[in-house]
């Protein structure tokens, strides 16, 4: 697959005449995909004004959506794909994860090279499968308590809460180099990233916390947070949780495999895509609707990644290897919720259903 994918780009870069170093560039985001993060960017901005000094309703529920947007650019650039030199990509990450509330710095260093991308849905190594426990079970292996016969209702709660929690979580990283207690640790920031810590933290707390209810009322204002804030984190725990969490890709050590479980098969047998056949839902959940691919090649612009997943489906159909795929994000989301009711209801095995 690898060797099949490298020729794909190798034959790309000669159609365009780029040759030596320059045949990275087809790595990268496209001039469409660079124009439309121009465009979400301004709109997002335009949202953050009209929700924060104006009040409007109608904006508070878009700026949800469209900062979900901005951050899978920005979880691209923490990838190093979405431009070709690297402060491009750190100053993308800083206008998109850590102005709104989310250290980029924190997340890079946790999620690429030491837990998510290496152990994905490793039981005791994935923190993605361990940090919601006990509130949330999500495997079977897990201890089993009453309340967890409701968690399919209110874990879209609890995924509300996800970016302030997330805000005070980077500040307890950076001091104690852990993340949320034993997973990972990690070197804490240096003096460069301290400062950009402290500098947009504060930013996101007065805009996104503090602000609607100085200018608003207290009551009104937090109506208007919990709006903008609430929606975002639903949307980025829920895309997440479908992309793994569901009965495809979750408790892979139960079931049988053709192959020995090596680093390409894992990822295939604990990712799924979703919806990602137009490019307008693949924009609004972050670009995760190619999650197989991405894992496969987690430096590639999902803006390339729609030729990368025919070539990938084919050589795992080839090889008799799993290739999950949800056609909407709505049967995603239905799989991932029934997913945490079985779990919750039932000490059973893995049924695949």
């Amino acid at each position: 697959m690898k060797r099949r994918v490298q020729e794909h780009f190798r034959n790309k870069a000669r159609q365009q005449g780029l040759s030596g170093a320059r045949t990275r560039e087809g790595h990268h985001g496209t001039r469409i995909f660079l124009a439309r993060l121009a465009l979400v960017w301004m709109l997002w901005i335009g949202l953050s004004i009209g929700a924060v000094l104006y009040g409007n309703l109608f904006c508070a529920l878009l700026w949800g959506p469209f900062a979900f947007a901005l951050g899978g650019y920005g979880h691209e650039a923490m990838h190093a794909g979405v431009l070709s030199y690297a402060r491009g990509n750190r100053f993308l990450a800083l206008i998109t994860l850590d102005l709104a509330g989310l250290s980029s710095y924190i997340f890079t260093a946790t999620h690429v090279p030491l837990l998510h991308h290496v152990y994905t849905n490793v039981p005791d190594k994935d923190p993605d499968i361990e940090v919601h426990f006990p509130l949330i079970r999500e495997r079977f292996d897990q201890p089993r308590f009453f309340f967890h016969y409701a968690q399919h209702l209110y874990a879209r709660i609890l995924y509300t809460l996800t970016l302030p929690i997330i805000w005070v979580m980077d500040f307890v990283t950076a001091a104690t180099g852990t993340w949320f207690g034993p997973w990972a640790k990690l070197r804490k920031p240096d003096t460069k990233e301290t400062l950009l810590l402290l500098a947009f933290k504060p930013v996101a707390l007065g805009l996104w916390y503090v602000l609607p209810g100085l200018l608003h009322g207290w009551a009104y204002g937090a109506l208007l947070s919990l709006i903008m804030i609430g929606v975002t984190g639903l949307l980025v725990q829920a895309t997440f949780a479908v992309n793994h969490q569901n009965p495809l890709a979750m408790n892979h050590d139960q079931r049988p495999s053709r192959h020995t479980r090596d680093r390409g098969i894992q990822k295939m047998e604990t990712t799924a895509d979703s919806s990602n056949r137009h490019w307008l839902p693949l924009l609004f959940f972050g670009g995760l609707g190619y999650q197989i691919e991405h894992h496969l090649f987690p430096t590639l612009s999902y803006s390339q990644l729609n030729e990368v997943a025919p070539i990938v489906e084919e050589t795992c159909r080839e090889f008799q290897t799993p290739y999950h795929y949800y056609p909407t994000i709505f049967n995603a989301f239905h799989a991932h919720y029934r997913f945490l009711k079985r779990l919750g209801t039932s000490e059973g095995k893995q049924d695949n259903r």
